[in-house]
Formats: structure tokens, C-alpha cells, sequence
């Protein structure tokens, strides 16, 4: 039943002479209040809440308050001129309820006599509410039917239902007091169109979907509605600097696309008192089925749900999944400069599509031009074409190459992001056995990565060593400090390394980081084991070939060299 239908019954309950009450029934948040406020308001009516009422002198003097605005009975309008210093009362708002009660001690009866003066013929008596009316459900609806029964008041009452504690008595009252029940269902497309008319085109544009999702669940909530798109505009502008770091509009809106999706299941669940979805293991990004037994699905974001438990996000964390997701997503863009779109739809093709996408992804691969996010839906991939007939030698080779960047890069490597669907059987093992076999390659890896974290590579620029350096020694002065040691820590080798490869600023920088470690009065009890390793590489420094340095590198040199002597003459006082 529309909003017009019930309109019109409701209309014509106006004009029916037959003693009962309507009944407006909806769950909480489904608008009902609104509905009321904004189309039964062409109906002339007096509402009332129940929310709270606790006794009938309560709704009798709530009563007395509406009829007030409408009425010339003396005794009401007695009752209303009392002054409060040189203001009139006029509004239940400013008026002390239960001082007011108390004073003139309301009755039952009085209000029947009050209502009897009033010409209540052409109005609608809506009270709303009524399960959460803090007052035995018998006595609510019995003062309610003597209204109807004996001043022939037309009433609307506004319920939900499943939120009635006393069923039996309630159940009762209704078969006697109630002519018509409207199940209220709002429509949801316009309630959004009104919701999202200033928001983001991102909300604007899912209006389908969240329609969908929510008819899917049978949930009519606008609540859940405005918490989902107050949460999303909140989100936004928690990522907003991630977002920027992303240079490619189409991938950004892709991004807020799935995230804002994502959000509207997380927030719908939430709301309704739902699980919500799970991850495996430390996964961050997954899948999310819309149905059962559909291959329907969307990106689900493990930190969508901290978000809206309302959990501290990390967003350090966030910038790194997303901008590796990111990487995903450009890899789906189709355009002739991006061999990766063959990735999801390679069954679609002939072999020499087949055969030029190899050739141009095995490529890029050698040259390390792919984020490590995307090696397991590269190694799917050719998993699938070596299976298909294109020779394991592809295979071979994609593996040889993921290997080999992994062991040559300098920072840690993570593929455990997004957990990568293989929904054909024939694949699994192959691809769950290579995937695997990379895993333990990582973790090998980033394991000597945390062991060397001071190790300077050949592949860092001249001039940038040494700031490199610095910077990572700065962040580490607390390690420096609970072992006591500086100098054993970063290792003469790599000093060495630094000063003989290095030019007059990244020297310079070694200076700076000398002098800003060992500046301390009591720098001796601080690195008590640094003396003997100092005096070593004083030695080492001038076993250097001092005609391979330029004027400002040997200038700097010496004044290195100067640097590390005063230390020792520090350690050793």
C-alpha cells in the first residue's frame, strides 16, 4: 500500500460514521513520523507522542495542551494564561509537566468534559508511539477507546508492532478497537532522491544498488539510510590525502565506487543487528557474495568494518592497501598500452591475443614494472594459459621473474592484501602450490630486510645515500640506545661503502649523523662497546684512495675522519 492509498482510506474513515480506530504499523525507522508530519498534515489532526507518557494524567494533560491551541473552553483557557514572570505560557515545551499535573490534578473524567466542549468532528486524533508508551498497553488503548467509543473521535494510532511487549493484552484491545490496519512500507527511491539531492555523486549514482540491497533484506530503515550517508561523506574526508596520492581520476572514483558500496552492506548489517562480513586470516580486501548461490559479488574492505564499529583507523595501513588496490584496478583499464586487461577476459580472446599479452607481460615483469599486489592475479593468470595449452615455459619464466624482484627489492614485500577468488577448480592446486612457494620467498626476504635495515644498496642514488642514512638512523635512535651500541648496529662496511661510493653531501650527511649519535655528556655509558669499532674504522678511512675524490669530497672526508677521532677521545675520557 503507497502513501496515496493510505491517504485515501484515511480520508474516508473521515467521512465514515462507524466508531474505531485506524492503525499505522511500520518498524522503527521506516518513516512513519514523516509520513505523518508531511502528507497526513493536509488532514486536519492533533498529534500526540506517547513516548515516555507514564500515567494518564500525563497524556490527559498532553491532551488538554494540543486541544488549548484549537479550543475557547474557559477552564483550558484558564489554565493556559498562567504566567510565568511577564511571559504567558503557551507551549508544552516551557511548562514544568509534572508541577502542572500535580496543581490541577487531572482527571479522566474532566477531560472527556473538556473534549465534550470541543468540536472534534472534522479532526484526526493521531497518537504515535505507542509502544514505547511507559504505561500498561490496557490502559492506553482503554483511555483511547473511550474516545472513540464515546466522544465518536476519529484516531490514528502509530505503532510498531514487533515492539509491543504485552501481546495478549494488546491483541485483545485491537480486535475490539482497531477497523483497519495500514502496514506502513516508505518508498524508498524518493526518501534517497531527498536524502542524497546534496551529496556526492558517488551517492547520488548508487541509488539503485541501495535500494536493491536494502529490498533484498526487507530493511526499510531511513535511520540506516542517513547513518550510511553521513558515515560515507565522514570516510571521504578520512582518506581525502590517500585519495589525492592516487593520480588517476578514473581509479579514485572506482575506489569510492566499491568503498561506498561496500559501506551500505557493512552499515545495513550493522543496523540490523547482523554479523558482519569476515575475513581470512590477516586479509584486508576480499569479496563479498550479494546473494547466496550468485556469482554476484563487490570488494569488501576489512577496515569498512572497523570504520563503522567505530574503531581508530590506521591510516598508514589504509594508504598502503589502497594504493596497492589501486594498482589492481589500472591493471582492469582497458587501453592498448596496458597488457593486463587480458587478465579478465583471456577466455574471451584468439591465440594471438593470447600469445602478444604474454609476450608484453613477461616483458614488464623482467623490467620490475608491476606492483607485487598484482602477482597472484598475474600468476593465475598464466597458470590458466599454461593449462590451456600455451606451454609451462610461460609459467616458468613469470615465476623466475616474481622471484627475482621480490629478492632484489630493497623494501618489505606484501601480497597478503586481497585474497584472490579462483573459482576454477582445475587451477587451484597448481596456483595455491606457486603461491605458497612465493609466500615463503617473501618471508625469507623480509626477513633479511629487518635483520639489514641500515644496508646501503647500488641501486640508491649518489647524493642520496648518505640522507638515506641519516633518515633511517634518526628514526632508529631508541634501537641505537636499548642495545647500547651504534656503530655495531650499522657496521663499518657500510660506512666504508658509503664514504668510497658516495659524494661530498652524502659524507657530509655521515658527519651529521656522527655528531647527532655520540653528543651526549655521557655518551661513553650510552655505547660502551662502539670504542674498539671507531678505532677500526678511523684505519679503514685512511686506507681510502684519496685521488678518486673530488676537492669538496676530500675537504669532507677529512673533516669525517676529524668527526669520528673526537668520539673515540670522548669514549675513552
Amino acid at each position: 500500500m503507497n502513501n496515496d492509498d493510505i491517504l485515501k482510506e484515511i480520508n474516508n474513515y473521515m467521512n465514515n460514521p462507524l466508531s474505531y480506530a485506524l492503525l499505522l504499523e511500520g518498524n522503527w525507522g521506516s518513516g512513519k513520523t514523516y509520513f505523518i508530519q508531511n502528507k497526513i498534515n493536509k488532514i486536519d489532526n492533533i498529534y500526540i507522542s506517547l513516548y515516555g507518557v507514564n500515567s494518564i494524567s500525563n497524556l490527559s494533560f498532553q491532551l488538554c495542551c494540543e486541544l488549548a491551541k484549537d479550543t475557547n473552553n474557559g477552564y483550558v483557557s484558564k489554565l493556559f494564561s498562567i504566567k510565568k514572570g511577564n511571559k504567558a505560557i503557551s507551549t508544552i515545551g516551557s511548562i514544568l509537566v509534572s508541577n502542572i499535573e500535580n496543581k490541577f490534578n487531572f482527571s479522566f473524567k474532566e477531560v472527556l468534559s473538556l473534549i465534550e466542549d470541543v468540536d472534534l468532528r472534522k479532526k484526526l486524533l493521531i497518537f504515535d508511539d505507542l509502544e514505547r508508551s511507559s504505561m500498561p498497553i490496557d490502559e492506553v488503548l482503554g483511555f483511547i477507546n473511550n474516545l472513540v467509543e464515546h466522544n465518536k473521535i476519529k484516531v490514528l494510532i502509530v505503532a510498531n508492532e514487533q515492539e509491543i511487549s504485552d501481546k495478549s493484552n494488546y491483541l485483545k484491545f485491537k480486535e475490539k478497537l482497531i477497523y483497519q490496519t495500514f502496514k506502513y512500507i516508505p518508498n524508498l527511491q524518493n526518501i534517497y532522491n531527498t536524502l542524497s539531492k546534496k551529496e556526492s555523486n558517488i551517492v547520488i549514482e548508487n541509488e539503485k544498488f541501495v535500494i536493491k540491497e536494502f529490498k533484498r533484506k526487507n530493511h526499510y530503515n531511513i535511520r540506516t539510510l542517513q547513518f550510511i550517508i553521513q558515515r560515507y561523506k565522514e570516510l571521504e574526508l578520512e582518506l581525502e590525502d590517500i585519495l589525492l596520492k592516487i593520480d588517476n581520476v578514473d581509479v579514485v572514483n572506482t575506489i569510492k565506487n566499491e568503498l561506498f558500496q561496500y559501506l551500505v552492506i557493512v552499515a545495513r548489517e550493522y543496523k540490523m543487528g547482523n554479523t558482519l562480513p569476515e575475513f581470512k586470516d590477516d586479509t584486508e580486501i576480499s569479496s563479498y557474495l550479494l546473494a547466496a548461490r550468485s556469482y554476484s559479488g563487490i570488494t569488501s574492505f576489512k577496515f569498512i568494518n572497523d570504520f563503522i564499529l567505530g574503531y581508530q583507523l590506521d591510516i598508514n595501513l589504509i594508504e598502503d592497501i589502497l594504493i596497492n588496490y589501486s594498482c589492481d584496478i589500472v591493471s582492469s583499464l582497458k587501453g592498448d598500452n596496458n597488457p593486463l586487461q587480458i587478465l579478465n577476459y583471456w577466455w574471451e580472446v584468439e591465440d594471438d591475443v593470447i600469445k602478444d599479452s604474454n609476450n608484453n607481460i613477461l616483458e614488464r615483469l623482467q623490467k620490475n614494472e608491476y606492483s607485487f599486489s598484482l602477482y597472484p592475479k598475474i600468476l593465475a593468470y598464466f597458470v590458466n594459459v599454461s593449462k590451456s595449452g600455451f606451454g609451462n615455459d610461460i609459467l616458468d619464466t613469470c615465476f623466475k621473474f616474481m622471484k627475482k624482484n621480490i629478492i632484489e627489492s630493497e623494501k618489505e614485500v606484501t601480497i597478503r592484501y586481497r585474497i584472490l577468488d579462483i573459482p576454477n577448480e582445475y587451477i587451484k592446486e597448481d596456483f595455491n602450490k606457486l603461491k605458497m612457494e612465493l609466500n615463503n620467498i617473501i618471508e625469507i626476504h623480509n626477513k633479511t630486510i629487518n635483520e639489514n635495515t641500515f644496508l646501503l644498496s647500488r641501486k640508491q642514488k649518489v647524493g642520496k645515500k648518505g640522507s638515506y642514512l641519516y633518515n633511517i638512523c634518526m628514526d632508529n635512535k631508541s634501537t641505537f640506545l636499548n642495545k647500547k651500541t651504534f656503530i655495531e648496529i650499522v657496521e663499518n662496511e657500510n660506512i666504508i661503502y658509503l664514504v668510497k661510493n658516495g659524494n661530498s653531501t652524502d659524507i657530509r650527511n655521515l658527519i651529521y649523523l656522527f655528531n647527532e649519535i655520540y653528543q651526549y655528556a655521557n655518551v661513553k655509558d650510552l655505547y660502551p662497546s662502539d670504542l674498539p669499532i671507531l678505532e677500526e674504522l678511523v684505519k679503514l678511512l685512511k686506507k681510502c684512495k684519496l685521488n678518486q675524490f673530488s676537492l669538496m669530497k676530500k675537504f669532507n672526508y677529512d673533516s669525517f675522519i676529524e668527526c669520528i677521532e673526537n668520539i673515540i677521545i670522548m669514549l675513552k675520557s
